[in-house]
């Protein structure tokens, strides 16, 4: 068994605060890139290879800033951006995509990704309906906050939609060299219809992007095309990694951990109380209207919190899921 590094655990939970590289195994690293917004940095896997090859999961958020701290780590350990083979996104959302085209370029190492992130991907490119400004109006967000919420989501996404194509497209059960280990896919939907996590036997190692975290639980059916079924998929998802529960996570967020058996159970019973008041606050009132049922759940911080937050269309989005899903459910 690893153990979770407590300096970087206490760092992950300093505002500002970019960790340091931890050595998880042989060959096997937990690297921090730094991004802007909400969060401060996520984590990627980078695994060196004995004979010179570099495997990277997630690389990371676009930018000269992520660019340099990732070429700066793999430089420190004797290697370059050139040696990079392969890159695993774990799902599409730029934090965790967004520097694959900037290696590809440098490296010409091949992108492996599944093919419903894929299709989510091109599906928000050439579509655009799940976080269009009509979804919103019909939410009934109000004229100037649906105007705010356009203006940050037109300017936060620096992945160019020309540069996601993957060159592997993967599936449960495929295996993928990193360094000098395999690691097998786990399909993991729910954060987004493609997501994936994967498991390398030999060290007990999961990789697990957004599905699970130590210290914040992800927004859920943040895709296209998403629905009441993210929410299914996702509590599908959570059960499927219990048999995984005595591996060493690293998360695309916060901080390598173990104890991953008692972290899924608080991920379900958290969403399953959202739910729960989602549903309540639904059958009180049947036609309420997705924004004045936001208001009405409970926030970490408070509602006001929410609407000054750029993670506002987030909220919205995951408050509709969760409606959907139970009127589905017959409430």
């Amino acid at each position: 068994m690893i153990a979770v590094d407590v300096d970087q655990e206490q760092a992950s939970r300093r505002k500002g605060a970019v960790p340091d590289p931890v050595r998880i195994a042989d060959g096997i690293w937990s690297v921090a890139i730094p991004m802007p917004g909400y969060l401060d940095y996520s984590l990627s896997v980078v695994a060196f290879g004995s004979e010179g090859s570099v495997g990277i999961v997630d690389p990371g958020w676009a930018g000269e800033k992520a660019l340099e701290a990732l070429g700066g780590f793999l430089r420190a350990q004797g290697a370059d951006l050139g040696d990079v083979t392969t890159v695993v996104a774990t799902h599409a959302h730029p934090d965790h995509l967004g520097l694959a085209h900037a290696v590809r370029e440098r490296s010409g190492a091949r992108l492996f990704l599944h093919a419903r992130e894929q299709r989510s991907f091109d599906g928000a490119r050439e579509v655009g309906d799940w976080w269009s400004v009509d979804r919103f109006r019909e939410y009934g967000v109000p004229a100037e906050i649906t105007e705010r919420i356009a203006r940050t989501m037109s300017g936060g996404d620096p992945v160019r939609p020309e540069a996601v194509v993957a060159d592997v497209f993967v599936a449960e059960g495929d295996t993928i060299p990193l360094g000098d280990s395999s690691w097998r896919v786990v399909e993991t939907p729910g954060h987004t219809p493609g997501h994936v996590a994967l498991v390398e036997e030999r060290h007990r190692l999961l990789a697990t992007g957004d599905h699970v975290m130590p210290t914040i639980f992800p927004g859920v059916g943040l895709g296209v095309p998403s629905g009441p079924s993210a929410l299914s998929d996702y509590f599908a998802s959570l059960a499927r990694l219990r048999a995984f529960g005595e591996h060493t996570v690293l998360p695309g967020h916060g901080y390598v951990f173990t104890g991953l058996a008692e972290r899924l159970e608080e991920a379900e019973a958290h969403t399953r109380r959202r739910l729960d008041e989602v549903r309540a606050a639904s059958a009180a009132e049947p036609t309420v209207d997705v924004f004045t049922l936001a208001s009405r759940l409970t926030w970490t911080g408070g509602w006001e919190k929410v609407i000054a937050s750029p993670m506002l269309a987030s909220a919205l989005l995951q408050t509709g899921i969760y409606r959907d899903h139970a009127i589905a459910a017959g409430l």
